[in-house]
């Protein structure tokens, strides 16, 4: 105090006795703080600095202001006991270090004990752009090698390197545990995360008995052999195919793994999951299969595949990180999205894309942050034409973008109604109507087209069959909220050739209340990506008791009644 009592005396020549006063208030309450730091630890409201047995010190964060979770470590020791309470009254219940509140890798640490108050472990733990990948439980830690659990608590368990949630839950593998990993018969579910962050496994073994996993070779495959899960990092060996009858790679299976150069996929294989070989660094060659339909984000990011050729079956693909320099989109290629860099700034690798879809929306490709990646490419190549070139062909000069126009074909732009419409029948003030004309559904098309059909949810009836041979390419109706009743009718002879548009069918699109019923078509129809008989793209909506009879082509997803249950965007 005697610096105080210094402070005071040199300030009371110069201040007045009341500005003295105010400065002598306030310098207390700020020892009164110093005080109560370092006698509660607390750093600031909800945040607790905890002292372990073995001089480890970890930042617990309140959560739902009584309990704690371990979201930083500040000193490190080779034995980390996380302790039951905070302050001998607030539970630690969660252990939740992730990328935002946890500090840097916690390598000195071997051994973890947890207390019998631990009741969340965070299996979710994710990182990466937009959260791209998960993340083992402990993966912070990367020499940890054995965890014990307190006796007694009532969720987890642990043996050796392995927690599990109960009897049958793999949660977590200690990330320094070296060599196989084997999963016990009674294991019958494992954490997402569980399996990852292991730099040292050189091996996956499920005891046989096991109803869920089975193991080939040290690979880690679900019972029925349809789902690879996880390939070890440390496996030996530059060349893999991948076995006849897994129809999808999971999500992360082949992550940072260390000596693959090489690998073949198989006819049976549909999906390529997320991240699924990113960071697999000696990663040359990759043989893609004809059916391979979905090619997830990131798949092969921060590798060495400098070729790679998209399949014709390919129907969904995240292009913006395959490491390539010139790639090719198929024809049938119809839904593509983009790699985001930390700084949420849209990247297209390639520097010469080819486009053979006529009908690609490259305006998709806008992130979230409203960065188009595609003006990162400068060589774009395209039919003249086509949706894409119309695209690039306002855009080109401004983004310094060289577009080229592909042999072979080109195409003229959609054209708007041809034939008559009816629009007579709608009235504002009314909820319920009835067409009997083609000129009156040409007419619905109009009225959606032009944004003047407005109100509450109304019912549309259809008293007739329909021919409609007058429209040589029948507009397709938009986006569609309300109810059509076709009351069992036909509407026949449907022609729609609209190849470089996307959500293309009678209706383009059905929204949240969107609801198509009793209604038949036949007719042939022609589009992009989301491609219908009847719907395009179905949404939230619902199509019910109708049927389509006829021909229909597109890109990506089509089929014959809708082209896609869901979202395109």
């Amino acid at each position: 105090m005697r610096w105080i009592i210094r402070l005071f005396r040199v300030l009371s020549e110069y201040v007045n006795g009341w500005v003295l006063a105010v400065v002598a208030a306030i310098i207390l309450l700020i020892a009164f703080f110093v005080w109560v730091d370092k006698k509660t630890k607390v750093r600031r409201a909800g945040e607790y600095r905890v002292k372990t047995p073995e001089g480890s010190v970890l930042i617990c964060h309140c959560f739902d202001r009584e309990h704690y979770e371990v979201a930083g470590l500040k000193k490190q020791r080779r034995i980390l006991t996380i302790p039951r309470t905070v302050d001998g009254v607030h539970e630690i219940t969660r252990l939740g270090l992730n990328e935002y509140n946890g500090e840097k890798a916690f390598k000195k640490v071997k051994h973890i004990k947890l207390p019998v108050s631990l009741v969340d472990v965070n299996e979710k733990a994710m990182f990466g752009n937009n959260y791209s990948y998960h993340m083992n439980a402990f993966g912070y830690f990367p020499n940890l090698k054995t965890i014990t659990v307190e006796e007694g608590n009532p969720k987890f368990r642990a043996e050796g390197a392995m927690l599990y949630k109960g009897k049958s839950k793999l949660m977590a593998v200690a990330p320094g545990h070296f060599g196989a990993v084997m999963i016990g018969k009674e294991i019958t579910k494992i954490a997402a995360s569980a399996l990852l962050d292991l730099k040292y496994a050189t091996a996956f073994e499920v005891e046989e008995g096991n109803p869920k996993y089975k193991s080939i070779e040290g690979v880690i495959y679900s019972l029925n052999g349809k789902k690879l899960l996880r390939y070890p990092i440390l496996k030996l060996g530059s060349k893999f195919a991948v076995p006849e009858g897994v129809k999808k790679i999971q999500a992360e299976a082949f992550f940072r793994q260390r000596y693959l150069q090489r690998i073949e996929m198989p006819e049976s294989l549909r999906e390529i999951g997320c991240a699924a070989f990113c960071e697999s660094r000696l990663l040359r060659q990759v043989i893609l299969n004809d059916k391979l339909r979905i090619l997830g984000l990131e798949a092969f990011a921060r590798t060495k595949v400098r070729e790679l050729v998209l399949p014709e079956g390919l129907r969904e693909a995240e292009i913006g990180s395959i490491p390539v320099k010139e790639l090719v989109i198929p024809e049938k290629l119809g839904m593509v999205t983009v790699y985001e860099r930390d700084e949420g700034e849209g990247f297209l690798w390639a520097d010469k894309l080819i486009i053979e879809n006529p009908a690609l929306d490259l305006e998709a490709l806008e992130n979230e942050e409203g960065k188009d990646s595609l003006f990162t490419c400068k060589k774009i190549y395209a039919y003249e034409g086509s949706l894409p070139y119309r695209q690039m062909d306002k855009v080109k000069d401004t983004y310094v973008i060289d577009l080229f126009a592909l042999p072979g074909k080109k195409y003229d732009e959609p054209p708007q109604h041809i034939g008559p419409t009816d629009t007579g029948w709608y009235s504002l003030d009314k909820e319920e109507f009835h067409i009997s004309t083609p000129a009156e559904l040409a007419g619905l098309s109009k009225l959606l087209e032009e944004e003047e059909f407005e109100g509450e949810t109304t019912i549309i009836y259809l008293d007739a069959d329909l021919d409609m041979s007058q429209y040589p390419n029948f507009k397709p109706i938009p986006e569609f909220e309300d109810i059509f009743d076709g009351g069992g009718h036909t509407i026949s002879n449907l022609h729609i050739y609209r190849p470089t548009e996307n959500r293309v069918g009678l209706f383009r699109s059905l929204g949240f209340y969107g609801r198509v019923k009793n209604l038949h078509v036949q007719g042939e129809v022609t589009g992009g990506n989301c491609t219908g008989g009847i719907v395009g793209e179905l949404g939230f909506g619902t199509l019910e008791n109708s049927s389509f009879e006829g021909k229909v082509e597109g890109y990506g997803y089509f089929g014959k009644k809708y082209g896609l249950k869901g979202f395109h965007y």
